[in-house]
């Protein structure tokens, strides 16, 4: 007891001597125009013992958390507007240092700021609406980095009446990176059209790229020279006109040119809206599968086919300082319905569900993220085995069709023996492809349409390349969700 009073004595004296102390919010400055993320910047008087105390925060009268002051120096708190969904207009902020008494706290002193908070407001947006448009001025280079990440969850049959919920399984990915190349502007009626060069780019540092495909499911190295470009012309709101992938002839006396496999992969650029449009407008905006046939891949003249989806833009604000429209993109489909057509080509008997956030910035004509994550649901009848190569249990070979983004072909790809292009997986996404009678290979995928000997299906994290054919039948939920997030290089 007598403790106890002695310790409450010593905190009553250190508040005595620091009611006058300078603890205080420096930045920003009362009255200060703020916007995104604010770091509030506290300093903290010497004389206060730091692992006894703690700051409270507080935004407009509304407690957000406490933090603890750090070993030495000032406390900077990161307080993130948007991400707290704090309207614009005045905004009040007040940090409390409290003594950690235990099981009781004490006030020992406060400060606290009024700024204003300008995320929306000062961004001027006309009465008919904005024009969202690409600029695709000639010379300009985009540079984005791609991470990937997938998860896979199945359950039975007897599971899912049970109640049970699946656990979700994380599989690996590699990060990428992703060019878009402005090669030249065209003006037409009502605006520009746009030649873009789109290519993968090795990591900064490195002149090679390690991913997983559908010819290589263990992954491996792809150096600069083996990452291939794909040009398109593009109208101002990103709708496809044509594409082409350059026929490569070597050089004459030139040394293993024809064997070596090349790495496409094609990210289609969002759609943007037609006509003017204000945040809370909808839209109908054709999400681009990418479509890479292999066997005709210097014969195609585009390599989109679009589904049909809704758009609305949510809000026109400052992202990184600068005037941002944020877009939202999305639509649904249950398995074995047809309303997208292009989507049931590509898919199969899968239920879909896709999403795509987009912040387009205004000035520059790009975005500068972009989220895109798919949620496939199938039912897959009958798959027992697969993937007796090596690697975690398959789902077998099940049933594949679908888009994708990363594919493989050499330099002349019609002498490309037929197996080995089928394999490529024509329309596979990075891994897998098509359902084979022999099981699958590669990690999961949405799956191509396949080699002769299945390559991929609903291969699980690293199926065999080969595997035995599925054993025991049985039906399988699979729920598979990827996500792809670019991110623009400054």
């Amino acid at each position: 007891m007598k403790r106890a009073l002695g310790i409450v004595l010593a905190w009553a004296l250190v508040a005595s001597a620091f009611s006058q102390s300078n603890f205080t919010i420096r930045r920003p400055l009362d009255g200060a125009t703020v916007r995104e993320t604010v770091p509030i910047r506290i300093s903290i008087p010497s004389d206060v013992p730091r692992t006894s105390v703690y700051v409270g925060i507080w935004v407009n009268g509304k407690f957000l958390e406490a933090v603890a002051p750090g070993e030495s120096g000032d406390l900077v708190y990161q307080l993130d507007t948007k991400g707290r969904k704090i309207a614009d207009g005045k905004m009040s902020v007040e940090v409390v240092l409290y003594a950690d008494l235990g099981e009781t706290a004490r006030i020992l002193n406060r400060s606290s700021i009024e700024v204003n908070l300008d995320n929306v407001t000062s961004i001027k947006i006309p009465a008919d609406g904005v024009q969202i448009r690409y600029k695709f001025q000639p010379g300009r280079e985009f540079s984005y980095t791609v991470n990937r990440r997938q998860i896979i969850a199945t359950i039975t049959e007897a599971q899912r009446r049970a109640g049970s919920r699946a656990a979700e399984l994380p599989l690996d990915s590699e990060p990428l990176r992703y060019l878009y190349a402005m090669e030249n502007r065209y003006p037409v009626k009502g605006g520009y059209e746009g030649l873009v060069r789109m290519q993968p780019l090795p990591l900064k540092g490195k002149d090679y790229v390690f991913l997983r495909t559908n010819v290589n499911p263990e992954g491996r190295r792809y150096l600069d020279f083996e990452l291939a470009p794909i040009y398109t012309r593009l109208t101002d709101t990103g709708r496809e006109i044509f594409g082409s992938a350059p026929f490569y002839i070597p050089l004459e006396g030139s040394v293993g040119e024809g064997s070596r496999l090349d790495l496409f992969a094609y990210l289609p650029l969002p759609v943007l809206p037609s006509r003017a449009v204000r945040p809370g407008d909808r839209w109908a905006a054709p999400f681009l599968i990418p479509d890479i046939d292999l066997e005709r891949l210097y014969e195609q003249n585009k390599f989109t086919r679009p589904a049909e989806s809704r758009a609305t833009l949510e809000s026109i604000e400052y992202t990184d300082g600068r005037p941002t429209a944020r877009i939202r993109v999305s639509f649904a489909q249950g398995a074995g319905q047809g309303a997208n057509a292009a989507l049931a080509q590509a898919l199969g008997p899968q239920a879909v569900e896709f999403e795509e956030l987009v912040w387009f910035d205004l000035g520059l004509g790009m975005p500068t993220r972009i989220e895109r994550t798919i949620t496939i649901d199938q039912r897959a009848d009958g798959a027992g085995g697969g993937g007796a190569g090596g690697g975690a249990p398959t789902a077998g070979g099940g049933s594949g069709g679908g888009s994708g983004i990363i594919n493989n072909d050499d330099r002349i790809g019609p002498n490309l023996p037929r197996d080995q292009r089928q394999a490529a997986g024509g329309q596979g996404l990075e891994q897998g492809g098509g359902g084979g009678g022999q099981g699958g290979g590669g990690t999961l995928s949405p799956g191509g349409r396949g080699g002769d000997r299945g390559a991929g299906g609903l291969g699980g994290a690293q199926g065999g390349r080969t595997g035995s054919t599925g054993g025991g039948a049985q039906t399988l939920y699979v729920r598979q969700r990827i996500q792809d997030i670019m991110i623009l290089e400054r």
